[in-house]
Parts: structure tokens; C-alpha cells; sequence
């Protein structure tokens, strides 16, 4: 067998790398162990483990390697397929016993109005500094705030990074890590939805789990918290990407 190129060994740490992230994720270690923040384990009460016919710790390992799957590339194994089909069963079964069903988003003008734009932009750069890039901008985009720059990471790649607070929708914060990396299964991009979990809320067709989203209402210091949350997850992942040992 042909040994591997640089470029693959780099593209296989890189996967190793991003599904500890996600394990340290779920179980508030590593890195992420002194944020305060809600893991989509969250998910495996033992109500659900009834309804599922599959235990809390099953339900837990799914939640992880599901997502290390996404990010990945890796295989997700029929074990861990059966109990995700179990779950979404289950929660189907009980939201057509109880009749509850998604609304759709409405959002409210509060919602549309969130915060200042101007004031939201300051508080973005007073708490960036914990964040060191190349290039780094702060803008405002069509009424968002974005933060941007690249880092290079561990494996020597150029990682490109984004953080956008979404002023007309709630004050929602979505933030990625893109590697390059372009082709399918590629370890292409980490963003807040693998990392909290909430698009694998969509997928389970579960209600809403406001726990996992991140959002910030204005600048004022008592409702900045989903910020230096968010920044906080951010900062922890760049220490991953960019550091030889972890905390």
C-alpha cells in the first residue's frame, strides 16, 4: 500500500481532531468544561428513552456520533442509525397523541428590532479579543454584525472563520469554521449547528429546544450572556484547532 500524502494524513488528523471536539462537546470537557452552556445530551431523558425503547446512554452515543458523522465523513453505524429511527419514531408517535406540532417561526417586531446595531458592533469587538485572527473585520452587513478572519490551524490549514449576529431574526448567532476541503465526506466545515446539536432537533422532528439555540437581545451587559457563550464556544474550539495539548 502507497503511504499517504501529507495532504491525506493532514485530512484524517483533522477528522480525529474535529470528532473530539464534538465528544468534549457532549460531555462538557476538555476546553469546553468551564462554559456554561447546554449539551444536546440534553435530549436523553428518560422520557424519551421509554417512548424509544432505547436506553439513555444509547440515546447519548447516537447524539454524538451522529454529528461526528456529518462532520466527518465517518461511517454512521446501524446501531446507531436504529436508535435515531427508533427516537424520531417515538417522537412522531407522541406528537400525533398529543397533538403537538411545530408552529412555524413568527417572528415579532421586538424580534425584527433587535438591538442596536452600532451598540451590538462594540460589544463584538470588546469581547473579540479572546479571539485572535488574521485579518479580522467587524461588519455590519444588511443590519447584521459579522466578525470575520482566518486562523491557521495545528494541521497547517487555512481555516476561515465567521460569526454573525442576525439582528432581524431574534438576535440568532450562527458562527463556522471552514477548512479546505471540498469534495463529499470531505471535514469541510464546523459550525454552531453541529456543534449544539440544533439542526439534529430538525431532523429528529422534536419541538423547539430553546436550550441549544444562541442568540443575544442587545448590548446591555444583562442580556450579552448568549454572546460570551457563543465566544465562548468559539474561543474553546480555536484552542483545539491551534493548540498541541489540551486544558
Amino acid at each position: 500500500m502507497a503511504p499517504q500524502s501529507s495532504s491525506e494524513v493532514n485530512k484524517q488528523n483533522l477528522r480525529t481532531l474535529l470528532a473530539l471536539i464534538i465528544r468534549d462537546f457532549d460531555s462538557h470537557g476538555g476546553w469546553f468544561s468551564n462554559i456554561g452552556y447546554s449539551s444536546p445530551w440534553l435530549i436523553a431523558t428518560d422520557f424519551w428513552s421509554k417512548r424509544s425503547g432505547y436506553s439513555a446512554l444509547q440515546i447519548k452515543n447516537m447524539i454524538t456520533n451522529l454529528r461526528i458523522s456529518d462532520i466527518t465523513g465517518y461511517e454512521f453505524k446501524d446501531r446507531d442509525r436504529e436508535v435515531f429511527d427508533g427516537l424520531k419514531n417515538a417522537i412522531q408517535s407522541w406528537r400525533n397523541e398529543s397533538g403537538n406540532q411545530t408552529p412555524s417561526v413568527q417572528l415579532k417586531a421586538d424580534d425584527i428590532k433587535t438591538g442596536n446595531a452600532k451598540e451590538i458592533r462594540k460589544l463584538l469587538e470588546k469581547f473579540s479579543d479572546r479571539i485572535p485572527l488574521n485579518q479580522k473585520t467587524i461588519e455590519l452587513e444588511a443590519g447584521d454584525v459579522a466578525l470575520s478572519g482566518f486562523l491557521t490551524d495545528r494541521f497547517n490549514h487555512r481555516v476561515s472563520f465567521n460569526l454573525t449576529i442576525k439582528l432581524r431574526y431574534g438576535g440568532k448567532i450562527w458562527f463556522s469554521f471552514r477548512f479546505p476541503y471540498y469534495n463529499l465526506g470531505d471535514p469541510s466545515v464546523l459550525d454552531q449547528d453541529h456543534i449544539t446539536g440544533s439542526s439534529l432537533v430538525r431532523r429528529l422532528g422534536m419541538p423547539e429546544v430553546p436550550e441549544l439555540d444562541l442568540s443575544i437581545k442587545s448590548a446591555d451587559s444583562n442580556h450579552s450572556r448568549g454572546l460570551e457563550v457563543a465566544l465562548g464556544l468559539v474561543s474553546s474550539v480555536k484552542n483545539y484547532l491551534t493548540s498541541e495539548k489540551r486544558s
